[in-house]
């Protein structure tokens, strides 16, 4: 039973290895702790920082460690600051007065310059260029999240209306009004006269008008029946 509780320990622990290198392309790499200086030296005057920083391949999310006294400190300054040794534009707030260890993750490939902020301290070689670089097979950190696109618009198309009918067609022409017949009197006896005076009977109505009153009843008809349907 013991043999066979070690084989699946073994088994977990080989899935959990496999699993964690295909996340990282195969290639094994781990975070390193830096004490800046060495074991034989550290952050001050008398150790020579730039040969011991020269001897390292750093890697991002490696660490520095810096271990100093009291009377020093690190200030992260630009490149301009750290070859004139300008102390009065880190690019951090310093640390506070008294503290004699600061940590530092290099998160990122590229150079960092660190500077001594005592006085007379930077021109006096206590300062560190740090130069990160990528490891074969190693994926950098991305710095900027991946935004999904946003999905399709489920909304159904909504067809269009058609275009109304067009509004049938009225003649402008007015039917001639219906001629009022006079009485006509029995024998010779002559018509009696209207008491608005005598009226002329209209004239017929003309073919046009005729064609006209009949078209606009037809155009009627079929605006009606476009309607309808």
């Amino acid at each position: 039973m013991e043999v066979i509780k070690m084989m699946k320990e073994m088994m977990l622990l080989l899935m959990v290895v496999m699993i964690w290198m295909s996340n990282n392309n195969g290639a094994v790499v781990g975070v390193v702790n830096y004490t800046v200086g060495g074991d034989n030296g550290g952050w001050d005057q008398s150790t020579d920082l730039a040969s011991w920083s020269s001897a390292q391949t750093f890697h991002p999310q490696d660490i520095l460690i810096f271990e100093y006294t009291r009377n020093h400190n690190v200030l992260e300054v630009s490149a301009a600051d750290f070859a004139t040794c300008t102390t009065t534009n880190p690019l951090r707030p310093p640390q506070p007065p008294g503290t004699t260890r600061t940590v530092i993750p290099l998160t990122a490939a590229g150079s960092r310059y660190f500077i001594c902020g005592t006085l007379g301290h930077c021109v006096s070689s206590m300062k560190l260029q740090v130069n990160t670089v990528v490891a074969a097979g190693q994926q950098p950190p991305s710095s900027t999240p991946t935004v999904p696109s946003p999905p399709p618009s489920n909304t159904p198309t909504v067809p269009s209306q058609p275009p109304p009918p067009p509004p049938p067609h009225w003649s402008t022409h007015s039917p001639a009004p219906k001629s009022s017949k006079i009485p006509s009197g029995t024998g010779n006896k002559a018509a009696a006269p209207s008491p608005r005076g005598s009226l002329a009977p209209p004239p017929a109505p003309s073919s046009a008008t005729r064609l006209n009153v009949m078209g606009g009843v037809a155009a009627a008809c079929v605006g009606f029946l476009i309607t309808l349907i």
